[in-house]
């Protein structure tokens, strides 16, 4: 049976959180995107009053890539990906991913975050797939609409579940690495799972990842 080591991406990987810094990344590159940050703002005062849900929150903040082409989108991931992403990750938290793929486990990143930054994170040959909130693309062009549910909770479980497909897995020695409780029902599924910089808890060992 496979064992499988799944990780969680923002403040469990990276150092801040990925949404935010993507807008910072975005204005830096293109300043008329400034215009946007009035409608970034407003997307999360919504959330934190509980007006919005998170995917309405997502999606009014990625307004800013409405229209762009898969070509244009895969770019700019790719750009993020190096020029700001690469930089903020822990480096426990790489040699946590390296240990388990050559200990012989498929390592799986489960993120809330946009998929199609996210998955970049593939083009390390440790990581086998990198899962994020899904977003349309229609007649080529991104239309900032999610797919489906948030990437959180019980839909990390329901995405986990859907990728291995039937693929025994042996849960006993399989682990999981999450900075959130958010993430408990897919850590409740492991052997062994962990919270990154995180108050004690009586549950779960808590590791200081720098």
């Amino acid at each position: 049976m496979d064992r499988i080591a799944v990780f969680d991406v923002d403040f469990t990987l990276t150092k801040r959180e990925t949404q935010v810094e993507l807008l910072r990344f975005l204005i830096k590159r293109k300043p008329a995107y400034l215009r946007y940050l009035p409608n970034s703002m407003m997307a999360g005062l919504l959330y934190v009053l509980k007006l919005h849900d998170e995917k309405a929150s997502k999606e009014q903040n990625l307004k800013i890539l409405r229209g762009l082409s898969i070509e244009e989108l895969n770019q700019l991931a790719h750009d993020f990906f190096d020029e700001t992403i690469k930089p903020m990750l822990y480096v426990d938290g790489l040699k946590a991913i390296r240990h388990h793929q050559r200990d012989g486990m498929r390592v799986i990143l489960s993120s809330a975050s946009p998929e199609f930054y996210i998955s970049q994170f593939e083009r390390s040959p440790f990581i086998e797939k990198a899962m994020g909130s899904r977003f349309e693309i229609k007649d080529g062009r991104f239309t900032g609409k999610m797919i489906g549910a948030n990437n959180k909770g019980t839909e990390k479980v329901a995405r986990l579940m859907e990728y291995l497909g039937d693929t025994p897995i042996d849960w006993e020695y399989s682990v999981m690495y999450s900075d959130s409780l958010s993430d408990q029902p897919l850590m409740d599924c492991m052997g062994q799972a962990f919270l990154i910089n995180h108050k004690p808890n009586d549950q779960f060992q808590v590791l200081d990842w720098k």
